[in-house]
């Protein structure tokens, strides 16, 4: 048992002076990169990369670690393995490029050594820039694009990055000015001559549609008070239209005048009545205030309340014959119903004021006519010159 202990020992101790062994020291990498030995440097940033233990900094704030030295080496020097390293951050941009510190250190080490970008990384240069362009400021950014103009070896990088924005649909004026940007940096003086001319009318166009949100606006001030009161006054119709449905029959009440000839009773809070007009024709009247003690003439406001089947007394014939109702309408009942007549009288006479103020907007809707007919000719032109780009 003893002699397998000692031999696990044994092989747990060599397997950590052998990975100790080919992991070099941070000494060892500066050496490569003094040394120009650009095969190993491949191989250890290709070992740090499969096995994870890249070490990364926040460039601006933080020295560059000796991995991050290499890289930038092996990327900004000619060398064999530019390629090789380039694919290498490109395959493993979560383990190397976290962030647009990669970016920014690679341009501003190529541009402040003022070397030649190494042959066949143009295209990678072109796509760690405008993968991260918003993270270049100032000065820096200048002197990128300054170096895309002047050296061709990103022209056609360039060329089917704008060739892919055009193959898009429905195209923008935000894409247009990207376009604009990168035909710019090729020197493709056609294009540019076009979208610059796009672009003007373009302006032009926003001018106009601002004037016209203008005039629009103030056409809205001249009667939005004045609209404001006959939208007022039309909800108070409204609600009082509805109120005066539970009044709708007081408005074909009458003074009735005749004579009271007998009471018939009662039913729930009436009291009801024979009583004859002064041309001897019989009715029934139902009354919820007035209250005969004796026969006599009476005057009493009223509404219909249709008819009735009644057979008279045997004194009489002991006929069945049909007699027209009437109802009382109390003083209380007609002063309410009155009451909703006079605030709809008024709310009537409100909304006819607030109408016949409203002042006349056709100067207004002549100028907003007269604009949107020059920006929909701005639009058409636009749209032919941007159609001349595709």
């Amino acid at each position: 048992m003893s002699i397998l202990k000692i031999h696990y020992s044994h092989l747990l101790l060599c397997t950590v002076l052998f990975f100790q062994a080919c992991s070099p020291s941070e000494e060892d990498v500066q050496a490569m990169i003094t040394g120009e030995d650009y095969q190993s440097l491949y191989e250890y940033i290709a070992d740090e990369v499969e096995s994870g233990s890249a070490k990364l900094s926040i460039y601006g704030y933080e020295e560059p670690t000796i991995f991050e030295k290499a890289t930038l080496t092996m990327l900004t020097t000619s060398n064999s393995w530019n390629e090789e390293v380039a694919n290498l951050v490109r395959k493993n941009r979560r383990a190397i490029a976290n962030s647009s510190s990669f970016p920014v250190a690679i341009w501003t080490t190529i541009l402040n050594q003022e070397n030649e970008i190494p042959s066949g990384l143009h295209e990678y240069y072109y796509t760690w820039y405008e993968s991260s362009e918003s993270s270049f400021k100032g000065g820096l950014k200048n002197r990128v694009e300054d170096r895309l103009k002047t050296d061709s070896g990103f022209h056609s990088s360039i060329r089917t990055k704008r060739d892919e924005i055009l193959s898009e649909e429905n195209l923008g004026v935000p894409e247009y000015r990207e376009i604009f940007k990168l035909s710019k940096i090729i020197n493709d003086t056609e294009k540019t001559a076009i979208l610059e001319k796009a672009f003007s009318l373009h302006q032009r166009k926003e001018e106009l549609d601002d004037l016209r949100r203008d005039i629009d606006d103030d056409k809205f001030s001249l009667n939005y008070e004045t609209e404001k009161k006959i939208r007022e006054a039309e909800d108070q119709i409204e609600n009082i239209t509805s109120e005066l449905e539970d009044f709708e029959e007081y408005q074909d009440a009458y003074i009735f005048s005749g004579l009271m000839v007998q009471r018939l009773g009662s039913t729930g809070f009436h009291e009801v009545y024979e009583v004859k007009d002064y041309n001897g024709t019989t009715y029934i009247l139902g009354t919820s205030e007035t209250y005969f003690s004796s026969r006599g003439t009476f005057r009493l406001r009223v509404v219909d309340g249709g008819r009735t089947i009644v057979r008279l007394k045997e004194d009489y014939g002991g006929f069945v014959q049909g007699v027209s109702i009437i109802r009382e309408v109390t003083d209380k009942q007609w002063n309410q119903y009155n009451s909703i007549l006079n605030e709809l009288g008024h709310a009537r006479n409100l909304q006819r004021t607030a109408q016949n103020s409203i002042k006349p907007t056709g100067e207004y809707d002549s100028k907003i006519a007269e604009l949107e007919t020059q920006i929909e000719e701005l639009e058409g032109q636009i749209s032919n010159l941007f159609g001349q780009i595709k």
